[in-house]
């Protein structure tokens, strides 16, 4: 019971182990060392992909600029005398300017300006160079293509200042035409008249070759506009960053410089709209305020002349005083009353709800929401251009406008009411006056009324003229709404590809795939990989042996042959030579252990092959050693004699009398060997033959060892069988073909003591296993001959 419990334990124990393990660093770095060949060819690989794409991708490089944006808070001098001679000014939103500078109005504009629909090119070996500006030799002029056409073709321009156009394709189908033209002269193309004409940069009888493409403005400005990028400094409120990026430095500058004068062409433009606005409105009632005025005084000048009237200044004393102070508060009262209703009826009438409001109309009170309309109309009006009605932004806008409306509506009709009832006050005034002077002459009344009409034509002309000035004076020095800070700049080294990003990352994406597929199967390789695996077995463990390879200049005549020999002091040598003696210690303690029974759980652990090689090793040591093949089933250890027709197998069926015969000396390992003879139907029964036992015995006497090639335990009943009779069982464990999963089976058979002195041999561990799994910086290659099928016929034997 306490056995069965022990058991338990132990093969607890050894699952856990195989369940939990996993590589140390250390393992994982050996594991890498170990395919390092595959390293090497990894980092040949992305290495090379990663230089052929640089290669291949053209440099970027990043330009910017930065410009100071004046808003409202930011007023200048020049701005405060303007306001203080009436000119309002508008505040800027930092926000709106920015989308402004970069909007697809001003980057179309910036495409035509600069000719960006045209991109030339140089073919390369990798990749093909942009050439601009100083660097380019000709430009193509195009008289009728339109806008948004598609076309491309080859200049070769030839000693003789002649270009000949080939390769042409327009609208994306090819053209089968080639054309010749003289440079700088016109002449007809597919593409409808063109010319192409030299620059500053052409030299005269060098020949040379360029890839033109036209794009159309519409994808040029699409392209270019993604590749620019407007945003707020940090820790600044009215300073922008242009930034762009182009395989082309000049030109990159160029459209910083184009896109900053356009945005303040712009904002110039739109700026001047109110001005423009009000300098119409007073325009029109001037010419018809000076009509008027020529009107009045061609009337005065007539009754005058007609009545000979004299001056009715002395005539009218202390009422006239009082009349002159009524008469003209009345007019100034009829000045504002004027332009109220004006103003009143401009605003209520809907035809013009989306035109802008004369802002320096004089009536108090009115004017700061005037001006906060045009701002709001303006920017609505903006949105419109850059969308459409149906924009919220839009409605909210159009909502405001129309409050604003209102509210302006009120306001001039509270000024009316107000200004009516004021004049009504001084006319009255006014009849009090003029009753006084009721004894005047009829002629003096009638002069002084045509008089006042020409005071009050005069006085709202004058009135009018000054605020054309000031009109004028707004627009003439309405200055840009920016101001450079910095002028376009940038390193002079490609911001893209990165090369060193890129070589890095490629660099490690080729360490890493082959590390992680090698790690990943290592830890998911159920199989034994070597010595490590087998730390917590109980079973005493004689050794290790490395896969056999042939060294150079050697052949491997056979599957199994002897490689284990007297002067060799190779690596596989020096291992079975280790494993004998690690034997020797065993036999020390069991004085009568002669006969060395091999097994194992797998077909193809190599046993066979350890078998022949492993009585050489005693052999060649002066021992008498003879190698007796018990796998009846296979014969694999007969092939070591190059499996004679006659053995075991007929003295055990009784065709032969004597054994002695049979047996087959090997002058390489200075070793017997008991073939199988003839491969038997009933290899089991053979076993129990009475036969069998009396001839171990014998050879026992005879021999100093006995070694016994065994079929594999647990498939079928021979190692069983042949266990009773050897003193020691080695267990062979082939590295990389036992599943961990049998090690508690194993352990068990070791505690149950189903086999004589067992002990535990590794095989097969691989030369270039440097990690912890494995001892040995050596192997040797060897694969044992059973396969899938044991029950199967024997392979036919290489010849």
């Amino acid at each position: 019971m306490a056995t069965t419990n022990s058991t338990k334990i132990v093969k607890g124990q050894l699952n856990r182990v195989a369940a939990t393990e996993s590589l140390s660093i250390t393992d994982m770095l050996m594991l890498c060392l170990r395919y390092w060949k595959w390293f090497i060819l990894s980092l040949v690989i992305f290495m090379g992909a990663a230089t052929l794409y640089l290669l291949t991708k053209p440099d970027v490089y990043t330009r910017s600029s930065s410009i100071l944006v004046k808003s409202g808070g930011d007023k200048s001098d020049d701005i405060k005398l303007l306001e203080n001679l009436g000119v309002n000014n508008l505040s800027t939103n930092i926000k709106d300017e920015i989308v402004a500078i970069h909007s697809p109005a001003v980057v179309y504009e910036m495409v035509k300006r600069l000719h960006l629909d045209l991109d030339y090119q140089r073919a390369g070996f990798f990749r093909n160079t942009t050439i601009y500006a100083d660097n380019l030799p000709i430009e193509i002029v195009f008289d009728s293509l339109k806008d948004n056409e598609v076309a491309s073709f080859t200049v070769s321009i030839k000693k003789d200042d002649s270009v000949i156009l080939s390769k042409l394709t327009f609208q994306g189908e090819k053209i089968d035409k080639v054309l010749r033209a003289q440079l700088g002269k016109r002449f007809e193309s597919p593409y409808g008249p063109m010319t192409v004409r030299p620059t500053i940069a052409y030299k005269k009888g060098i020949e040379d070759e360029i890839l033109v493409t036209r794009v159309g403005y519409s994808v040029a400005a699409s392209k270019y506009g993604s590749a620019l990028t407007a945003y707020l400094q940090p820790d600044t409120r009215n300073i922008i960053n242009i930034v762009c990026d182009d395989v082309c430095i000049s030109r990159a500058d160029n459209i910083l410089n184009t896109i900053v004068n356009i945005y303040n062409e712009n904002w110039v433009k739109n700026r001047n709209q109110i001005s423009v606005a009000t300098n119409a409105f007073i325009k029109e009632r001037l010419a018809v305020i000076e009509q008027e005025l020529g009107h009045v005084e061609s009337d005065i000048s007539n009754y005058k002349s007609a009545r000979a009237m004299p001056s009715v200044d002395a005539a009218a004393g202390q009422a006239m005083s009082q009349q002159n102070t009524t008469e003209a508060k009345s007019q100034e009262l009829s000045n504002q009353l004027y332009m109220v209703r004006y103003m009143r009826n401009f605003v209520a009438n809907e035809a013009n709800a989306h035109q802008l409001l004369p802002a320096s109309s004089g009536i108090h009170g009115v004017e700061a929401q005037i001006t906060e309309y045009n701002r709001k109309l303006l920017e609505r009006n903006n949105l419109v251009a850059n969308s459409s009605e149906q924009n919220p932004l839009v409605q909210d806008l159009d909502i405001s406008l129309k409050n604003l409306r209102n509210a302006i509506l009120i306001t001039l009709e509270n000024e009316q009411n107000t200004l009516s009832a004021q004049l009504t006050n001084m006319r009255s005034l006014y009849s009090i006056a003029t009753a006084k002077l009721s004894a005047n002459p009829q002629q003096a009344k009638e002069l002084l009324s045509i008089e006042r009409q020409q005071k009050v034509k005069e006085s709202l002309y004058l009135f009018l003229l000054q605020k054309r000035e000031e009109n004028e004076l707004s627009q003439a020095f309405t200055a840009y709404n920016t101001r450079i800070i910095a002028a376009p700049w940038g390193s002079l080294k490609p911001t893209s590809p990165d090369r060193n990003k890129i070589l890095l990352y490629a660099f490690i994406i080729a360490l890493a795939l082959p590390a992680a597929f090698f790690i990943i199967r290592e830890n998911t390789n159920t199989k034994v990989r070597g010595r490590k695996d087998l730390e917590n077995m109980s079973i005493p463990y004689i050794g290790e042996l490395p896969i056999w390879k042939p060294e150079k200049g050697e052949k491997k005549e056979k599957d199994y042959q002897i490689v284990v020999q007297q002067h060799k002091r190779d690596i596989t040598n020096e291992a079975f030579r280790v494993v004998r003696t690690n034997l020797e210690f065993m036999f020390n303690t069991q004085e009568k252990c002669k006969t060395i029974m091999l097994t194992s759980f797998n077909p193809g652990s190599g046993k066979t092959f350890i078998a022949g090689n492993l009585a050489s090793s005693f052999g060649i040591r002066g021992s008498k050693v003879i190698c007796i093949d018990l796998d009846l089933r296979r014969a694999s250890l007969s092939e070591f004699v190059d499996s004679p027709k006659k053995g075991l197998t007929n003295y055990l069926s009784g065709r032969e009398e004597d054994y002695h015969s049979l047996i087959v000396h090997n002058e390489e390992g200075n070793i017997d060997f008991l073939p199988v003879g003839k491969i038997p139907p009933n290899p089991t029964e053979l076993l129990y033959s009475p036969k069998f036992k009396p001839m171990l015995e014998e050879l026992r006497q005879q021999y100093d060892f006995l070694f016994i090639d065994c079929p594999p335990v647990d498939i079928v009943a021979d190692a069983t069988i042949i266990g009773r009779m050897a003193d020691i069982t080695i267990f062979v464990v082939r590295a990389g073909l036992l599943e961990r999963s049998m090690l508690p089976e194993l352990e068990k058979t070791y505690n149950d003591k189903k086999f004589q002195n067992m002990a535990m041999l590794l095989n097969g561990t691989d030369a270039s296993h440097h990690y912890g799994y494995h001892r040995y910086g050596y192997g040797y290659g060897h694969y044992g001959n059973y396969g899938s099928n044991y029950y199967g016929s024997k392979k036919s034997k290489k010849k």
